[in-house]
């Protein structure tokens, strides 16, 4: 893996944990039960957290 593929992938987990920290379990369930935009959402989380579960990121700690 190059300089920008680490760059590229440090990024996507840093959003991913943004979005996480952003969003406590009260905020996820009431997504999850009502609104607008529940779709949109519902699967931006579920495939964040497939790609996780999946371990398709790897540490942090690479760039350093």
């Amino acid at each position: 893996m190059n300089r920008k593929e680490l760059i590229e992938q440090k990024k996507k987990q840093l959003y991913f944990k943004k979005l996480m920290e952003s969003m406590n379990a009260i905020t996820t369930i009431k997504i999850y039960e009502s609104g607008v935009e529940r779709d949109f959402y519902k699967s931006i989380i579920s495939s964040y957290r497939e790609l996780w579960r999946k371990s398709k990121w790897e540490a942090c700690s690479k760039l350093t």
